[in-house]
């Protein structure tokens, strides 16, 4: 989930892939987030790092895997939208996500690195993305072309889960 405290720029111009409303999120092999849990719907999460598709006007998750994903900003919305709220995305095909210098917080982000070793955020801790499209500080794990500077850490994840940005893409 996302709560965006300043926005940059939003966009909803790009279709979202086929594939990302059926992503797996928990029990992901992988995955290094205690913040993604049993009850975590599957499917593009707000908070997520969007990246350039396959197509034309598209966009998917990024993943640092793959190491030639170009990041555009942070999804805004979950693609399957919460039960209470109508379901824009499965009607339009497109989740916005905001870019351009915004100011936001997060609750989906890497809690640990892959020897399961906590990972602590700092204030001014460079942001990059992991192999799930989670944020993370630690580049070395990004991925060779995912060594792109996100945004900058501006609050620490406290009681709260909060870990707070400002976008730098």
């Amino acid at each position: 989930m996302i709560q965006v405290k300043y926005f940059g720029f939003k966009n909803a111009l790009n279709t979202l892939d086929a594939a990302e409303y059926l992503r797996q999120n928990y029990g992901a092999s992988g995955m290094t987030s205690t913040t993604i849990t049993s009850s975590t719907p599957n499917g593009v999460l707000g908070g997520m790092v969007a990246a350039v598709g396959n197509d034309d006007y598209e966009s998917r998750v990024a993943d640092a895997g793959s190491g030639a994903d170009v990041p555009l900003g942070i999804f805004i919305h979950d693609s399957s939208a919460s039960p209470f709220q109508n379901s824009p995305a499965v009607a339009s095909g497109k989740v916005t996500y905001v870019h351009g210098l915004g100011s936001v917080l997060v609750n989906v982000y890497k809690t640990h690195d892959e020897s399961g070793t906590p990972q602590t955020y700092a204030l001014g801790d460079k942001l990059y993305y992991s192999k799930f499209g989670l944020l993370t500080k630690d580049a070395t794990t990004a991925g060779g072309g995912a060594a792109v500077i996100l945004g900058i850490v501006t609050k620490r994840p406290g009681s709260d889960g909060w870990l707070g940005l400002d976008l730098k893409i």
